[in-house]
């Protein structure tokens, strides 16, 4: 697929879902903290629920959904944390509780370079799209680089960026690259129907669900991008009529 590289497109027969024994209890399954606004953060907080984790806490002014536990603040007991969906408040980057626990950095954490301090840990993903990229990208290497050249090049600059750093790095876009140092691997299930707002929030929970089991931050991104994927692909109807609610409850089908 990719000359002389350790590149693979991945199958659906590559998913790993988490396997819910009968004797199990809600601990056994993590507790994720979303760390993010009201509304971004609900669906990130379902979409992790509804991928396996036990507990979902979100730190927000308010939740959307009786599910979810609302939290002032982060607290010692997180399995994973998810953070930054319509984050306003950029300070919780600087939580010493980030240094020791497993995390997702989504969406406005590009906004600060406080995100630098987290790049060289393996159990940190960073999902980007183009345009956050872009951004990150700058802050890294202090260059400039437009839509137009990534998107021609996106192989070249995830591995440009990996060879740099130790986090996993999930390049979204219509078929998105995942790579951690020399280990790179492709998502072509998905379509247009996720090009919608709040489908990255659901990733993000996604991802924090597997991390958050036990899953190295690697097959936690490998098994979230592919469910997220497929259950799009699933969908059945008009592509304009799909949404991140619907994205959420496709994931009981696969």
């Amino acid at each position: 697929f990719y000359p002389n590289s350790q590149a693979f497109l991945l199958e659906k027969k590559d998913l790993k879902t988490i396997d819910r024994k009968i004797n199990a209890n809600k601990g056994n399954f993590g507790h994720i903290y979303i760390v993010a606004n009201a509304s971004a953060g609900t669906l990130a907080g379902l979409g992790a629920l509804n991928f396996g984790a036990g507990l979902v806490s979100l730190v927000a002014q308010k939740s959307f959904s009786p599910l979810l536990m609302l939290k002032e603040k982060i607290e010692n007991n997180a399995s994973a944390i998810a953070l930054g969906m319509g984050l306003e408040n950029l300070d919780f980057l600087k939580d010493e509780i980030l240094q020791n626990t497993p995390l997702i950095l989504d969406a406005n954490c590009f906004l600060s370079e406080a995100l630098l301090w987290y790049l060289n840990r393996k159990d940190v993903v960073i999902t980007p799209h183009p345009k956050e990229f872009i951004k990150l990208y700058k802050m890294c290497f202090d260059e400039d680089l437009d839509i137009e050249t990534l998107q021609k090049n996106r192989f070249f600059y995830a591995r440009k960026f990996s060879q740099n750093y130790d986090c996993v790095l999930v390049l979204k876009g219509a078929n998105p690259i995942i790579v951690q140092k020399e280990k790179l691997f492709v998502v072509n299930l998905g379509n247009q129907a996720l090009a919608k707002g709040g489908s990255g929030d659901v990733l993000s929970g996604m991802i924090a669900a597997h991390l958050g089991f036990g899953f190295s931050a690697l097959e936690a991104v490998k098994n979230a991008t592919l469910a997220h994927g497929l259950v799009a692909k699933k969908y059945k109807f008009n592509k304009n009529s799909f949404d991140a609610l619907k994205l959420i409850k496709g994931l009981k089908c696969l």
